[in-house]
């Protein structure tokens, strides 16, 4: 096909300078350039819309031209691609068609068996439709079967023909009629047409057109037919459903409003009991191992340093007992009846000892004359040593 639409656009651009040329060609180029094998047999990227304002440009070409080799060849090629649009717009239709059929189908199938008989009876006295329920289950699934069996053969027809229009290498004008009158008489089961090769092309265009047009009646002829096999609507289904959780939640705001104060005592005791609960539960015991953990390091951390200032502080006092013992060492050895070198020998021991007979002795014999000894003596630091 992309072989045969080359030539044909070259030969069209050669006469670009006629109008009808440019407007075979732009039409050709964007129906043609629409066509992709991306997408899906059955889907096109151009609307019914733009399919009709197609037609109308084409249609509005002068008819005088109709004997024109090239026009008709140009005519020819534009008419195999508006017939694979709109097979695949039909197929399309189709197609959603059948998707919607599937739904009320697996409805009658499946959705009527698990309603409870009482609630299909509130159902049915509500919103009674005689045309519709009194069709038995078993008919509509039965018609239902066959409308979706001839769809899908519908379908699979059209998927044929848009296979066979679209490998064309050389245009078969009575194909393209054949399946031309085949699809009016789809979308028209009532009457037919009988176009062929000899058919003036202008005509077939123009019958394109009307079918293109019919899509919505179509469309609305399908939903006659079988509107009385679709499913309840959403609201018909559940009505007994939403009468009962309305009563239901009605009765229950009278309950409670009846019983508010008992209500909110019980309310004011489930909180109180649950403050209670959390509360011995969770809150002491994480107070419990929080003070025992962290605390705990606190006190051992002050022990430690307790411990070292002790340490520190005796060491001091050694220090100064031996200091003050050496400079009054002549003095404490004639008081200790011992000679100087027993007692300086005697002294780091007796420091280390804390032995405080080292300052008492002598601060004892300063008290004999404690005016002189406070002026002139160590009678002050002896004071402070026993401090």
């Amino acid at each position: 096909m992309e072989k045969r639409l080359e030539d044909l656009q070259q030969r069209l651009q050669s006469s670009i300078n006629n109008q009808w040329c440019k407007t075979l060609l732009n039409e050709i180029n964007r129906l043609s350039s629409s066509l992709s094998n991306v997408l899906p047999i059955y889907r096109t990227r151009l609307t019914r819309e733009q399919l009709l304002s197609s037609i109308k440009l084409i249609q509005e070409l002068d008819i005088n031209l109709k004997n024109n080799d090239l026009y008709r060849r140009a005519l020819v090629n534009y008419l195999l691609l508006l017939s694979i649009h709109t097979h695949k717009l039909v197929c399309e239709i189709f197609l959603n068609q059948i998707y919607h059929l599937k739904d009320h189908l697996h409805y009658w199938k499946h959705g009527e068996r698990i309603q409870l008989s009482l609630i299909d009876q509130l159902r049915t006295t509500f919103w009674f439709d005689q045309d519709r329920d009194d069709i038995r289950t078993t008919e509509k699934v039965k018609f239902l079967n066959i409308q979706k069996e001839f769809l899908s053969n519908t379908i699979g027809r059209l998927a044929y023909t848009i296979t066979n229009l679209e490998q064309q290498e050389q245009i078969n004008l009575d194909s393209i009629m054949n399946y031309t009158n085949q699809l009016y008489k789809i979308l028209f089961n009532t009457t037919s047409v009988n176009y062929n090769s000899y058919s003036d092309l202008s005509d077939v265009i123009e019958l394109y057109s009307q079918m293109i047009n019919s899509f919505d009646e179509f469309k609305l002829q399908w939903i006659e037919k079988i509107h009385l096999y679709y499913r309840p609507t959403h609201f018909k289904r559940y009505f007994p459903y939403y009468i009962c959780f309305t009563a239901i939640g009605f009765y229950t705001l009278y309950k409670i409003y009846t019983n508010k104060e008992g209500i909110i005592n019980y309310i004011y005791s489930s909180y109180d009991s649950l403050k209670f609960f959390i509360n011995e539960h969770l809150i002491i015991p994480l107070k419990t191992i929080y003070t025992s953990t962290f605390e705990s390091r606190s006190s051992e951390s002050a022990y430690e340093n307790s411990q070292l200032n002790y340490i520190n502080s005796k060491k001091i006092l050694e220090e100064m007992l031996e200091d003050y013992g050496r400079q009054h060492a002549n003095t404490l050895s004639q008081i200790n009846n011992i000679s100087l070198e027993e007692f300086l020998s005697t002294l780091n021991q007796r420091a280390i000892n804390e032995d405080m007979n080292i300052v008492m002795k002598h601060y004892q014999q300063e008290l004999n004359a404690p005016i002189k000894s406070a002026l002139l003596g160590d009678l002050i630091k002896g004071i402070i040593f026993l401090l």
